[in-house]
């Protein structure tokens, strides 16, 4: 009896509590064991301390979430946890991304700071009622911890790349992940600490998208792990969970929540385009939101300003938009390249459905068809007019590269196609299937009266897409066609969740009980998990793509990391010979960063050259480190590297001329060997023998 009354004051005071309290506990719950889930895959499982420390950011994100859906006036029960989850990460990184860059501290330092703004908004929220949120049904809780889950399969192989490297010398994920751990520790390591760049030491940072790495970064610093299992264990699953969020709250704010787990189950469980038809790899979408994780973020942060679009007041405050705003910037900060598609596809939406636009709809339609037309006989027609186009866009560059034989599978239409058949390629390659069931999914739905204006996203936004394929500049960064070809990811993302939406709209798939959706999308994750638990769905499907994959670590890397992650203080600055002058994208001294957390006195040279200022400072430090590697006296190379501010020397080969047969380094294997030039200005003993 006693153990009846205690179980019933339990529930009884659970049952009792404020809305906005069950939800930070349920959406603190959530995170926390997700975190705990994929850092335990990456064989970093924190500590006593490094779990409550996850606990707490988690907390922290959940009541920014909160606070922010409370100000806006966004209460939506089905999805107001999974809403609160993404807008609350994306406003924690942005705020993260603008301290760490301004000033330097570390993620998680920030991450001190941004709490107690969220605790200043929550004592605010109090003095004007609280923080507003609806009750949480079981159903809908179950729904986000199947998601979750979801996640943690679709990236489980990923997730363990850091110890299946350790065991077996071979990076299995693509190899622009030691960049990203590079940033990452740019941000978390504290060996970094006021070292500005991590790849050229003490150089400004340069303008980029960071607040993906902001989190990862936090976390990394509370938990120790390198900054390669921070990349591949926290910063791609946690875009993917945040992603597949967002678009489950697009799939219901559309539909229902049947629509919003159709959605998520049509986007994981169904192979995605490079898979049949074109089998042009290029456009996997599995693999480039693998390969880019920064990518997740902003899918998920856009798909849910949607929702919240979808499920705004009819009139919309100044302040209102203002706050819509800063998600905008957090899409911008995640991945500019979604934000360019995004952007004009959403204004074309919100523009078709304003007053105007629908008074004057035929007239727009005719207008943008005529301009169209004229533009693309002007094009043809005018050589000189087509020379200016060519030469100033990147089409002429993307296409041939898109569908090089290189990227296709072995199909007639695949033979080396023009330039045009290539364009008129794209959305069947991009899109598969579904550029057919979109279609028909809403014809389907306006037949029977249940579509709207806002439904057309989709369309919009393969229109925007296709104006920036043709219109767009080459990069000045990165890859040539970086601009036509990374956001391809968002437009197939909204045209799955809008099929998969609109298809449970349109035959009426709703239920008052959220619990039996949600246990039968569990049912259908266990059933794809066991038919596609062999597959990696972050391999590329490109032959090229084999060079960047299943990259092999020689010992002697894996080892300097290693005791560098132990032994580095803060401060300190890893330089490396030989240095490849060629380098553009992943090199040794990358590698050797993210294995150890400590900053580089250079790396990829080329691509740091791209900027005028820092590419005077590569050459500089390019030709010291060539001097340096001449010097056949011990005590005169100590002093140079002293003097470059260079603490650890990482060299390949085995009997350098300085130190003949490797006796003073510090470690060596492999045919690699790490020296640590000290305060006192020695090298290790010559009666100290290097770790094996």
């Amino acid at each position: 009896m006693a153990r009846d009354q205690t179980d019933f004051s339990i529930r009884d005071a659970v049952a009792n509590l404020p809305d906005a309290v069950r939800a930070v506990i349920v959406g603190t719950t959530t995170l926390t064991a997700f975190l705990l889930v994929v850092l335990g895959i990456s064989g970093n499982f924190p500590t006593g301390g490094g779990t409550i420390a996850i606990a707490f950011g988690a907390a922290v994100v959940m009541l920014a979430g909160l606070l922010f859906l409370s100000f806006v006036g966004i209460r939506a029960p089905e999805i107001h946890l999974p809403l609160a989850m993404v807008t609350g990460a994306a406003i924690i990184a942005l705020v993260l991304a603008a301290a760490c860059y301004v000033s330097d501290i570390r993620a998680g330092t920030a991450f001190l700071g941004a709490s107690a703004l969220v605790v200043a908004g929550v004592f605010v929220s109090r003095r004007r009622g609280g923080i507003a949120a609806p009750p949480l049904r079981i159903g809908h809780v179950f729904a986000a911890a199947a998601i979750g889950a979801v996640a943690i399969l679709w990236c489980r192989l990923s997730a363990g790349a850091a110890p299946h490297l350790a065991a077996t010398g071979v990076a299995r994920i693509w190899s622009d992940y030691f960049i990203h751990g590079t940033v990452i520790a740019q941000f978390g390591s504290a060996v970094g600490a006021e070292r500005l760049s991590y790849s050229l030491v003490d150089q400004p940072l340069p303008f980029y998208h960071y607040a993906s790495f902001m989190l990862p970064a936090a976390v990394m610093q509370t938990n120790g792990m390198t900054a390669f299992a921070a990349a591949t264990g926290v910063l791609l699953p946690l875009g993917l969970f945040l992603m597949l969020l967002g678009i489950y709250a697009l799939g219901t704010a559309v539909s229902n929540q049947i629509g919003g787990l159709a959605a998520v189950a049509a986007l994981v469980f169904i192979p995605d385009p490079s898979t049949y038809w074109v089998e042009n790899g290029f456009f996997g979408f599995d693999w480039l939101t693998f390969t880019a994780p920064g990518g997740g973020y902003a899918i998920g942060t856009a798909a849910a300003m949607l929702a919240m679009t979808k499920l705004a007041p009819v009139r919309i405050s100044r302040v209102w938009i203002a706050i819509l705003l800063v998600l905008l910037l957090a899409v911008f900060e995640f991945r500019v390249h979604i934000f360019v598609l995004f952007v004009p596809a959403a204004a074309l939406t919100l523009l078709w459905n304003t007053p105007f636009g629908r008074r004057y709809r035929i007239q727009l339609a005719v207008g943008t068809a005529v301009v169209l037309a004229v533009a693309a006989s002007a094009l043809t027609l005018l050589p000189s007019l087509r020379a200016i186009w060519l030469h100033n866009s990147g089409v002429g560059t993307f296409l041939p590269a898109s569908f090089s034989t290189s990227n296709l599978g072995a199909h007639p239409w695949n033979a080396s196609p023009s330039a045009v058949s290539s364009f008129l390629l794209l959305a069947p390659a991009i899109l598969g299937w579904f550029i057919v069931a979109y279609p028909l999914a809403l014809a389907f739905a306006f037949a029977r009266r249940r579509a709207t204006a806002f439904d057309l996203f989709p369309a919009w936004c393969l229109f925007a897409y296709l104006a920036i394929v043709l219109f767009a500049p080459l990069s000045s960064f990165g890859e040539p066609e970086e601009w036509q070809h990374r956001p391809f990811v968002l437009l197939y993302a909204v045209f799955v969740c809008w099929t998969a939406a609109l298809i449970a709209r349109g035959v009426d798939l709703d239920r008052k009980s959220p619990v039996v959706p949600a246990a039968l999308f569990a049912v259908l994750s266990i059933l794809w998990a066991v038919l596609s638990w062999n597959k990696d769905p972050a391999r590329p499907l490109m032959s090229w793509g084999r060079d960047f994959y299943d990259l092999a670590v020689p010992a002697g890397v894996l080892g300097i990391g290693a005791y560098l992650h132990d032994h580095a203080a803060a401060g300190d600055v890893l330089a490396y010979s030989p240095m490849d002058p060629g380098a553009r994208l992943n090199d040794t001294p990358t590698e050797l960063g993210a294995l150890s957390n400590v900053p580089l006195y250079i790396a990829r040279p080329v691509i740091q050259s791209r900027d005028v200022n820092r590419g005077a400072i590569v050459s500089v430090r390019l030709a010291e480190l060539a001097a340096a590697a001449r010097i056949d006296d011990a005590a005169q190379l100590r002093e140079t590297l002293r003097k470059l501010g260079i603490a650890w020397y990482a060299i390949k080969g085995v009997s350098p001329p300085f130190d003949p047969g490797g006796k003073h380094a510090v470690y060596s294997k492999g045919g690699f060997l790490l020296y640590h030039i000290g305060a006192t200005g020695l090298f290790a003993s010559d009666d100290e023998a290097p770790p094996q």
